[in-house]
């Protein structure tokens, strides 16, 4: 069952890079700046997932939860700065991009180093072959986070 779920996030992933080829024409306009870095953000997500899946070591395992994390907060941001810099409504001032950009490196850096096991725990395993890092509030709290980030930007069109 793995492989096939497997198999199916890589080949998403994969047919959403398609997504990339309109974008990358017109790569001086930034709306397609952060419209690729979505884009990038949820084919690696899926790729990052799909080969978790398939991994039983710890070590491997927790860093492709690690990366898994990282793309999840780019999706998040991404769209949500895509969304401000296609508004008319809004401007992305210097403020509001310190502050993206403060999100960004606080939580990426936080997921990595995982201080005190807020992010991912010690780990479970489920099924007997599948190694699943156990994720802790830090985890729950960066998901929200994400997805209040695209929330806030559909909200934004």
């Amino acid at each position: 069952m793995e492989t096939f779920v497997s198999l199916t996030y890589a080949i998403t992933g994969a047919a959403i890079l398609l997504f990339l080829k309109p974008a990358l024409a017109d790569r001086d306009n930034p709306e397609n700046r952060a419209f690729v870095v979505f884009i990038i953000a949820v084919a690696l997500y899926a790729f990052f997932d799909a080969t978790n899946l398939l991994i039983t070591g710890f070590g491997l395992s927790l860093f492709l939860q690690k990366a898994t994390i990282t793309a999840g907060i780019l999706i998040g941001i991404s769209w949500l700065l895509f969304a401000v810099i296609f508004s008319e409504d809004y401007t992305l001032n210097r403020e509001y991009t310190i502050a993206l950009g403060l999100y960004v490196v606080v939580t990426v850096l936080g997921t990595w180093f995982n201080v005190g096991n807020m992010i991912i725990g010690p780990g479970a395993i489920v099924l007997e072959t599948l190694f699943w890092p156990d994720p802790q509030l830090g985890f729950f709290i960066l998901l929200g986070g994400a997805y209040l980030q695209i929330l806030l930007g559909t909200g934004v069109f």
